[in-house]
């Protein structure tokens, strides 16, 4: 069966650290699945974003808002996921600004990583809004 990838996007109301309804955190979301078409693909991204949708006590919540993009990975090589071109001015300067350090990847500063380092003692996952709020999230997108 073929090999899919979606963009979901989803919206947090109100946004869970500054509370604001107006400027809200969002979060883009890629998700790779199996399906047998590509109208199957749409639907099946948006039940998967569907049934990722957050209620709280609170009254905060994360929205599914859509899926921003659906691709086929069939003739992919197995280990991708994603692919996106753009065309960019000085695209070696945004690259200065937009790639970060090494330390600062999500794989080193999400305490979802370090609790896997630490296997004999259990650790309460970090939400999403948790990490937004640690730092921005930024996404850099293309192909080398």
């Amino acid at each position: 069966m073929p090999r899919y990838s979606a963009k979901l996007l989803f919206i947090w109301d109100p946004d869970p650290v500054t509370g604001s309804r107006r400027r809200r955190l969002c979060e883009e979301r890629i998700v790779t699945f199996q399906s047998r078409s590509a109208r199957d693909a749409v639907r099946k991204a948006r039940a998967i974003g569907k049934a990722e949708q957050l209620h709280f006590d609170s009254g905060h919540r994360l929205r599914f808002a859509g899926v921003l993009q659906c691709m086929d990975l069939e003739f992919q090589d197995p280990s991708e996921v994603w692919w996106e071109y753009q065309r960019r001015s000085n695209p070696g300067q945004w690259a200065r600004k937009m790639i970060p350090s090494t330390s600062a990847l999500y794989v080193f500063t999400d305490k979802r990583s370090e609790a896997s380092k630490s296997a004999k003692k259990p650790q309460r996952p970090t939400s999403r809004a948790e990490r937004g709020n640690k730092s921005k999230r930024r996404s850099s997108t293309g192909r080398g």
